[in-house]
């Protein structure tokens, strides 16, 4: 039911990670998908292996609408978020850009902020 939905102002962002699942963007967060029922969508954090973070969220289908949300154990990272969020475009360009692969990641570093390009790290692991 939607009595419990929170309102929030934060936009809700999904990407393709390089397994081509869903990933959710949310408020500094990433979530992997985790179940889908009639109604919503459950998400878990995706640093609940590495630092079996509890934080979760449920949202309605067009992940537009918060419906529930579970504390995380670690502080949010907007970086982070940004980092995949550039590889998400880079590898789209790859596949639908007829340019080639050092001007792709040229182009997505440019228009990185100086964190998100120093904490990405060299050409070769992005």
């Amino acid at each position: 039911s939607y009595e419990n939905v929170i309102q929030t102002t934060s936009i809700m962002e999904v990407i393709t990670n390089n397994k081509h699942s869903l990933k959710l963007c949310f408020e500094g967060y990433l979530y992997t998908k985790k179940a889908k029922s009639k109604n919503t969508i459950q998400w878990e954090c995706s640093q609940r292996s590495a630092l079996s973070c509890k934080g979760a969220i449920s949202t309605n289908h067009d992940m537009d609408v918060k419906l529930s949300f579970k504390e995380h154990n670690h502080k949010s990272n907007q970086q982070s978020v940004a980092i995949s969020k550039m590889r998400t475009q880079i590898r789209s360009d790859a596949r639908c850009k007829k340019v080639k692969t050092n001007q792709i990641l040229a182009e997505a570093m440019l228009q990185s902020s100086d964190t998100v390009r120093a904490q990405a790290g060299n050409l070769e692991t992005l």
